[in-house]
Parts: structure tokens; C-alpha cells; sequence
């Protein structure tokens, strides 16, 4: 039985750089009951930039390389390979907001939270809202949806 509480994907494809930059953002938070699982679609170039951290345990790397260059199903193999209870998928081109992590126990443990969106936010300026899109919200920019 797993103790983490949250599972953070991070799907690539030939983006070390950037999934390196994306690790790092899930690591500075020091949440504590998560693990960091990154899956690579056909290529190497995050695992050769994630070196150190797959060696030191701090991340899960898998790579698919069954000649299928596929996102989703780069992302459905994460969250095969997630132990958490939640799943947070994080893109290697993005980055998580240091206090993002540690907000999140107050929605996901204390609702009954299926699915979520949270806001985009460049230079400090929200640039995708997605709290008027649809459906009842809750706090923090968190829509709540039950999955049956």
C-alpha cells in the first residue's frame, strides 16, 4: 500500500531541458507524500538532463519506446505507474508555482475533488482563467466534478 498522496506526471518528448526546469519547480515545493514520475515519449533527452535526479530517487523515469509517439498515452502510462491517490499532470514546458502544492491538501483531502484546472499565470499575470468556463468551483480555482 502506498503512502503517497499525490502522483505528479510529467510527460516529455525530446525536452530535457525543459522537463529538468519542471522536476525542479515539483521538488522546491518540499510537499511531503508525493512522488514525481516522469514518462518519456521515444526520445532520451530528459533522462540524459534528469540524470542525478533518477539516481538519487528523488523522481520515477520511464521511457516508452514502442514507436508510438503519443501524448496521451504517454500521459495514460504515468497514471498507470502512479501510486498516489490524486494524479496531477504537470507538462515539461511548465512550471508549478512554489506555494501550489501546498495548497492543495486543503481541497483534495477535505472535498470530494474528481478533477481539476488551475489558472495560468505568466510574469505574474493570469493569462488563461479557467474559473468562468464551467461547472460549481471551489476554492482556489479548483472545479469540482464527480467522475462516476
Amino acid at each position: 500500500m502506498s503512502t503517497n498522496v499525490l502522483s505528479v506526471v510529467i510527460p516529455t518528448h525530446n525536452q530535457g531541458p525543459s522537463a529538468l526546469r519542471a522536476v525542479e519547480s515539483v521538488l522546491k515545493s518540499n510537499t511531503p507524500s508525493i512522488e514525481i514520475i516522469v514518462v518519456e515519449d521515444q526520445t532520451s533527452s530528459a533522462e540524459e538532463c534528469l540524470h542525478e535526479h533518477i539516481k538519487s530517487g528523488d523522481i520515477k523515469y520511464f521511457c516508452r519506446d514502442d514507436g508510438d509517439n503519443s501524448a496521451s498515452q504517454t500521459r495514460n502510462m504515468g497514471v498507470e505507474l502512479a501510486t498516489g491517490k490524486f494524479v496531477l499532470f504537470l507538462d515539461d514546458d511548465d512550471i508549478l508555482m512554489p506555494e501550489y502544492l501546498e495548497s492543495l491538501p486543503e481541497i483534495y483531502l477535505k472535498n470530494d475533488v474528481s478533477w481539476g484546472f488551475c489558472d495560468q499565470v505568466i510574469n505574474g499575470k493570469i493569462t488563461k482563467h479557467r474559473m468562468p468556463v464551467s461547472g460549481f468551483l471551489l476554492t482556489q480555482n479548483f472545479k469540482k466534478y464527480n467522475y462516476k
